[in-house]
C-alpha cells in the first residue's frame, strides 16, 4: 500500500523540522518542495536511523547546512513516518 502524502505532509508540518511553519492551518505546503524526496526516503530506508540521516540530508540540500540542524532534529519525525511504512 502506498504511503499517503498527505500523511507525510501532515507529519512535516507537525514537526516542522526547519521551524518553517508558524500557523500550521495556513501553510500546509511549507514542505512542498521537499515531499516526494522524503516519500522516496520513507520506501528505500529499512530503519529509523538510517531514515533520520536521509531526512537530514534531503534538508541540508534544500535549506542549507545551518538551518537544516543536526540529525537529532529529525528524530520524532522519522519515528512517526516509519510508523506509516510499517503500520499502514
Amino acid at each position: 500500500m502506498p504511503i499517503s502524502s498527505s500523511e507525510v505532509r501532515r507529519l512535516l508540518v507537525k514537526h516542522d523540522p526547519i521551524f518553517a511553519v508558524g500557523n500550521p492551518a495556513a501553510q500546509q505546503n511549507e514542505y512542498d518542495l521537499e515531499l516526494s524526496k522524503v516519500i522516496h526516503a520513507i520506501g528505500e530506508c529499512h530503519d529509523y536511523t538510517s531514515l533520520r540521516r536521509r531526512l537530514r540530508q534531503i534538508f541540508r540540500q534544500s535549506v542549507g547546512f545551518l538551518e537544516a540542524g543536526t540529525v537529532f532534529r529529525y528524530s520524532k519525525l522519522a519515528r512517526d513516518l516509519m510508523k506509516l511504512k510499517l503500520d499502514p
